[in-house]
């Protein structure tokens, strides 16, 4: 897979995500206002989001379906998401 596919799925898949997150969030403006870091990365607060896990596995095969993503692409999202500026993970017992 192309990085720039993966990079549209995972753009996606927090786009989607940031919308069902408490409180719901626009990603796209959240990466408009937010700072760089030293590293000259976008600084999310993605801390101050929570998201039920289901909602977000839910989402990433969606994402994963929609551009027909292999096994090996799919591994590659989920890393890049959970890893990424994903929100905290609200896990429901």
């Amino acid at each position: 897979m192309s990085s720039t596919k993966l990079e549209k799925a995972l753009f996606e898949a927090f786009i989607e995500v940031y919308k069902v997150s408490e409180p719901p969030a626009d990603f796209n403006e959240l990466v408009v206002v937010a700072p760089l870091n030293e590293r000259g990365q976008k600084d999310i607060p993605f801390n101050d989001y929570q998201c039920d896990e289901s909602k977000m596995r839910d989402i990433l095969k969606t994402v994963a379906e929609k551009y027909k993503l292999n096994k090996q692409d799919i591994r590659n999202l989920e890393i890049n998401f959970w890893l990424g500026c994903s929100p905290r993970t609200k896990i429901n017992s």
